[in-house]
């Protein structure tokens, strides 16, 4: 027989003793344990919470079938990095790619008003049209029901309707009786087929219809960018190869259709980096500072091991002097060092889940996928992983330091110690907290900084006492509608806001198209009449918004020049008025009166629209605070899609009820949604911010106690070691104010190392988060400057209970000391 069976037993037996013996002597210090599982929770929790996060909405797989296949086919022009698609383009890259294995496409979310009627009260939701292909190109089916047949994608077989899994649940209450239901959606009845499931691209929409051709014999232009595409990479084909496929292909397509193709390339990106591209990196930060922490919180139970280890010397001196192995040694620290790890894993699941309530909230809206968040099996094991990680991490250095220490100065030190012995290496473990301290620090108040300065931005317009609310009419009162709709939809809005204005506490109350901040604006390529056209694909892009007289009033937005609409001048399209904002007059009307120059609107159209220029307005912040302005044309309409700005006296939300019993009287069919203060809308805009930072504030505070306890620790442990020196420099005259100072002093030392070291790495580091950052540098001196005295004080205040200890030493008792 071989070896291994006769030494395990015996092995088995030393371990049962070894985690028997750590336990009672865990259980003989219990403030040490306590501590040091409390700190190990706090280290442990924060990471596990930010792993989840990091699990949930980057590492996870997408619900799709093979989806690192999956991509998505933009196009693009020197003048617009991301461009959708048209149906006509679509047609020709699926005609000619050998690349794609399939190709569909969908229509954003919201992007066509709906109203839904017939199942409660009429409410507006978000529709996306897609191509009879699309879910088997993301290969996913309805979890009841059916994906829509072939013919289901031609004009005539369209009335049929898969519903999103959250509109399912609101409205139908999950029931599988929806199934050949009709239900009325922009007046049209629509059979439902089918239920998707919660997992779904886009996931916002709330209902999936055919996208067919308004007119079968007449496509839509193809300087009409509205489809988004995805598509599924053959067996064998990359990124790289799909690219260059659709730039040659784009190149073809500019050849053929110069008006409307010129200068118009592709940009192929990866699924996975179309839903979580905008959020990866500063979450990647976040694991980042979580992953400081957890070692400031090993460093510091490091540091009270070592602390017990030159208590425990002369026991260990024993130990290895009856015949105890080093191994032996090291294996009862190891045992000591996983009871407390584990056990602090423990405590810190329940602050990872009680965290995720916040981290949802902070996220909501804005961070993609965060409803995959959840502590999980996946988690739980990382959770155990970084537990016995952490576990030997500051476990091994008081085992392998005394495990191999000299026995005889063991014997003769008698449980002491000298500053010598252990003292520079908790320095150096407490310097190392600082340091990290540091980092997590600076980069808390990097972000902070930043969100100060997008909050600072002035959006263009006064956010303050406005109410907001989408209201929708039906879609055959639409902007494009024949000029009777057009006419119902001006009287509409011109009976209804009147009585709005009426309402007690209401000063102003307007309409418009695209609230900033909010809406994502329709654009078009433009160029100025008279001046020399640049080159085709090169025309500058301004978005649209159709606004009433009212607006500009409402919002506080200032008319630099000109006027603004006039009342007549609501939906006259024969003679048509546009107002400016400052960038577009002062980028492409420099140096001339832009008051009646003429506009060329979808100038790749023959013949292109125009408007003639009354007025320039200030600039307003359309996307969002950190986004510089860009060119904005308005136009006097009303859409059948609208939202009211109503300003009051007074909180605006008090008069939501007043106006909801105003729309409900004008309009029985008419939903108003999404009731809020513009307040909210500015806030909401900065909410990927605001998480980011949130988040980093509360690891950089947690990483400033467990650096203010270390150096408490530190300080404490070298009073009581130096309780001789001490009393005999009193006896010898020394005033209580000098040890307090030389205390301190001590303190800060290691401090002062420990933050050239850490702006170092904090150097380093922040260059990481540049390009998050908005109005600073990655290396702001003001941020730097605060952590150090943020730290310094922390630290200064972690001095003064030991230095006041020291200070009430008694030299008789002092010299008495052992």
């Amino acid at each position: 027989m071989n070896g291994a069976p006769r030494n395990s037993l015996p092995n088995m037996v030393n371990t049962g003793k070894d985690v028997v013996f750590a336990l009672r002597m865990l259980a003989r210090n219990p403030g040490f344990t306590i501590v040091a599982v409390a700190t190990l929770a706090l280290g442990i929790g924060a990471t596990t919470a930010i792993f989840s996060v990091v699990d949930g909405v980057l590492l996870k797989p997408l619900p799709f079938r093979d989806p690192e296949s999956l991509v998505m086919v933009w196009q693009k022009s020197a003048t617009v990095p991301q461009l959708g698609i048209s149906e006509l383009d679509l047609e020709d890259y699926r005609a000619r790619t050998r690349v794609f294995d399939k190709l569909g496409g969908f229509t954003a979310p919201g992007s066509f008003h709906s109203i839904l009627t017939g199942v409660g009260a009429p409410v507006e939701i978000a529709p996306s049209f897609i191509t009879q292909n699309y879910f088997s190109v993301l290969g996913i089916a309805p979890v009841i029901g059916r994906d829509f047949l072939p013919e289901e994608g031609r004009r005539g077989h369209d009335g049929v309707a898969i519903l999103g899994y959250t509109l399912w649940q609101t409205r139908f209450g999950g029931s599988r009786e929806v199934l050949d239901r009709e239900i009325t959606l922009n007046q049209q009845k629509l059979q439902v087929i089918g239920v998707m499931g919660p997992d779904v691209f886009p996931p916002d929409a709330d209902v999936f219809v055919p996208f067919t051709r308004v007119n079968p014999e007449k496509p839509l232009p193809r300087n009409y960018h509205d489809l988004r595409v995805a598509g599924r990479l053959r067996p064998g084909q990359s990124v790289a190869q799909a690219q260059n496929e659709m730039e040659a292909l784009s190149a073809d397509l500019a050849r053929s259709y110069t008006a409307t193709n010129s200068g118009i390339g592709a940009n192929i990106v990866p699924l996975r980096a179309e839903i979580t591209g905008k959020v990866r990196e500063p979450i990647l930060i976040l694991m980042w500072a979580a992953g400081l922490v957890l070692l400031i919180a090993c460093a510091n139970v490091a540091n009270l091991l070592l602390v017990r280890a030159d208590v425990r010397q002369k026991e260990i001196a024993i130990r290895l002097a009856v015949g105890a192995g080093r191994g032996r040694i090291v294996a009862q620290f190891a045992a000591e060092c996983l009871i407390l790890s584990a056990a602090g894993a423990l405590l810190g699941m329940p602050l990872a889940m009680g965290s995720m309530p916040l981290i949802r909230g902070l996220g909501a809206g804005r961070i993609a996928r965060l409803q995959h968040v959840e502590i999980d099996t996946r988690v739980l094991l990382f959770t155990a992983a970084i537990a016995v990680i952490s576990g030997l991490v500051f476990g091994l250095i008081p085992a392998l330091r005394y495990s191999s220490a000299n026995l005889n100065r063991m014997l003769r030190a008698g449980g002491r110690t000298s500053k010598s012995d252990s003292g520079r290496l908790r320095s150096i473990l407490v310097a190392g907290e600082v340091a990290l301290a540091l980092v997590v620090v600076v980069g808390a108040n990097l972000l902070v900084r930043s969100l100060n300065r997008i909050l600072d931005v002035q959006p263009g317009f006064r956010a303050d006492h406005l109410l907001v609310a989408q209201i929708a009419l039906p879609p055959d009162h639409s902007f494009s509608s024949t000029n009777q709709n057009e006419r119902e939809v001006r009287n509409f809005y011109r009976r209804l806001l009147p009585k709005i204005a009426a309402i007690p506490g209401v000063t102003n109350v307007s309409a418009t198209s695209v609230l900033p901040l909010a809406t994502a604006a329709p654009q078009t390529r433009f160029a100025v009449q008279g001046a020399p056209l640049p080159e085709p694909g090169r025309y500058p892009v301004a978005a649209l918004s159709a606004v009433d007289p009212e607006f500009f009033k409402t919002m506080e937005i200032p008319i630099l020049r000109g006027r603004t609409f006039n009342p007549e001048e609501m939906g006259n399209f024969d003679d048509e008025k546009c107002i400016v904002n400052a960038t577009l007059a002062r980028t492409f009307l420099a140096g001339r009166d832009p008051l009646g120059r003429t506009i060329l609107t979808n100038v790749a159209v023959n013949p292109p629209e125009s408007c003639s220029i009354v007025g320039v307005v200030g600039d307003t912040r359309l996307a969002s605070l950190d986004a510089p302005p860009q060119p904005v044309l308005y136009f006097a309409a009303y859409v059948g899609r609208e939202t009211l700005i109503v300003r009051t006296r007074n909180d605006p939300m008090a008069a939501a009820p007043a106006i909801q019993r105003e729309v409900a009287l004008a309009g029985p069919e008419q939903p108003l949604g999404n009731i809020r203060t513009m307040d909210q809308v500015v806030s909401q805009s900065t909410s990927r911010q605001s998480f980011s930072a949130v988040l980093l504030v509360i690891f950089s505070t947690v990483g400033l106690l467990l650096a203010a306890v270390g150096m408490y620790g530190i300080v404490s442990y070298s009073v009581a070691q130096r309780t001789q020196e001490i009393g005999v420099r009193m006896a010898l005259g020394a005033e209580p104010a000098s040890i307090f100072r030389m205390v301190v002093w001590q303190g800060l030392v290691v401090t002062g190392i420990g933050l050239i070291a850490g702006v170092m790495i904090a150097a380093a580091a922040s260059r990481l988060m540049a390009s998050f950052l908005y109005g600073i540098g990655a290396a702001d001196s003001f941020s730097y400057a605060a952590g150090c005295i943020l730290l310094v004080v922390v630290s200064a205040v972690a001095c003064l209970i030991p230095a006041y200890r020291a200070t009430r030493i008694e030299p008789i008792e002092a010299l008495r000391y052992e």
